[in-house]
């Protein structure tokens, strides 16, 4: 079987962080150049990434999840397989060895210690989950899906605690 990889380019500023807040007026030559980094490549379209720890989620349209260390290899370090697209993925805001991944109305749970399985899935909503931002307070997800709700989710028991829409 052949497979065809796609790329994603990661990019790093070469100087400092660009604020867009100021009250001075922009000007272009103020804008930080950029540089590519490294040259991933996947299986599949890029639908999400997420960057902790010098390590890299990146989620395809496929459904798989491929974790890389840019700094080190082009190479995924390991596949998260799923048989739905993954459509958003985020590290643990307490713990890099956590991971979420949302495909269809779910939320999986992985250990990257021990990645054979997700540690638990749970069913969030009817739609698919466009972005997943851990609370750094507390043990929360926030999720948003397309229909524009947004949810808290608890991450002990999967729990949709709060709902907005």
């Amino acid at each position: 079987l052949g497979f065809l990889w796609k790329s994603t380019f990661v990019l790093r500023f070469q100087s400092s962080p660009f604020t867009c807040c100021s009250k001075q007026p922009f000007r272009l030559s103020q804008m930080p150049s950029l540089s590519f980094q490294s040259i991933l490549s996947g299986p599949d379209s890029v639908s999400c990434l997420s960057l902790k720890d010098k390590l890299l989620a990146s989620g395809f349209d496929d459904g798989n999840v491929y974790l890389w260390s840019p700094d080190e290899s082009t190479t995924p370090l390991c596949p998260l397989p799923s048989s739905s697209s993954c459509t958003a993925v985020a590290f643990s805001s307490h713990d890099s060895s956590t991971l979420y991944s949302a495909f269809d109305g779910n939320i999986a749970s992985w250990d990257l210690r021990k990645v054979s399985s997700p540690m638990t899935i749970w069913n969030v909503c009817e739609d698919d989950i466009n972005t997943i931002d851990p609370d750094t307070q507390r043990d929360r997800l926030v999720v948003a899906d397309d229909t524009g709700a947004v949810s808290i989710i608890s991450t002990l028991d999967g729990a949709v605690l709060n709902i907005f829409s």
